[in-house]
């Protein structure tokens, strides 16, 4: 599964829950599926799935990504958030057929009520707006860094520490916590119930993100303002974004880069207890003779 499907596969499961009726979910990852009966709402997340002519699917169908190709009837609603759908001239969908994104194609004489319920998410924005979210992204960065420079410079100087002098321990437990937690929230998310705890969870995870990105403009702003803790963590978090959007331009490495300093600064947050001491690595003792 691809890391972007994540925010819209969670989009999904809330809808889902939200639908009265669905206890069963199936998800389709890769490969091609025809879709006969079975679970009451299925999940596109890649691949083809196909309703084949003179058959009658009583089920909701998920588009996140890959191809669902209606040719014959689904009894339920269809949410379309991205990928493709594709219905025949014998197609007919019962309920309503939400698109949020994505591509369609349907064929004359289908029934089927296409509702374009929003703006495809991948709309190209102007340099204009670009900008414009640039700003009120470096904005909030300065607001949120200068506080908690201001307040708490002890924690991320803990945090910087770490970053600086165990760069390879910090970056490890990064990616392996973002791995795994993202993980077992998404797992989590297929029970259904456990939905609401996802997206604690999800939130969660942006808070930390967030204080990852002031340790980094701290330790970027310190070199430069170090009796300012709260100016610096400032100026070094919005360095940081406009740099990022910069590196942006370079292929694959561009976006690499911020990322990993991004994990690594995770993984020093985790270690340190989010800067309330100072990481120290275990030592092994001497091996003592007989």
């Amino acid at each position: 599964m691809r890391p972007e499907s994540v925010p819209l596969l969670v989009v999904a499961l809330l809808l889902i829950a939200a639908q009265p009726g669905v206890e069963t979910v199936t998800t389709v990852v890769g490969g091609s599926e025809d879709i006969e009966t079975g679970a009451d709402a299925v999940v596109v997340l890649d691949g083809t799935v196909t309703v084949e002519s003179g058959t009658t699917v009583d089920s909701s169908l998920y588009v996140l990504g890959g191809t669902a190709h209606i040719d014959g009837t689904v009894d339920g609603r269809v949410v379309q958030l991205s990928g493709n759908l594709t219905a025949g001239a014998d197609a007919r969908v019962t309920g309503s057929v939400d698109v949020y994104g994505g591509t369609q194609a349907v064929a004359s004489g289908a029934s089927v009520p296409v509702s374009v319920v929003a703006e495809p998410l991948t709309q190209e924005r102007s340099p204009a707006e670009a900008a414009g979210i640039l700003l009120m992204q470096a904005v909030g960065l300065a607001l949120v860094g200068g506080l908690v420079g201001r307040r708490y410079p002890d924690l991320l100087a803990n945090v910087g520490h770490s970053m600086r002098h165990h760069p390879v321990v910090s970056g490890t437990v990064g990616v392996l916590a973002t791995v795994t937690l993202l993980a077992l929230f998404v797992f989590m998310a297929f029970t259904i119930v456990l939905i609401p705890v996802t997206v604690l969870g999800l939130v969660g995870g942006l808070v930390v993100f967030l204080y990852a990105y002031v340790c980094v403009g701290y330790l970027v702003g310190h070199r430069l303002q170090p009796d300012r803790p709260g100016l610096a963590t400032a100026a070094g978090a919005v360095a940081f974004l406009v740099g990022s959007e910069l590196l942006g331009y370079v292929p694959v490495v561009g976006g690499l880069v911020p990322l990993l300093v991004l994990l690594t600064a995770v993984g020093a947050a985790v270690v340190t207890y989010f800067g309330l001491r100072r990481f120290q690595p275990p030592r092994l003792g001497a091996v003592e003779d007989g």
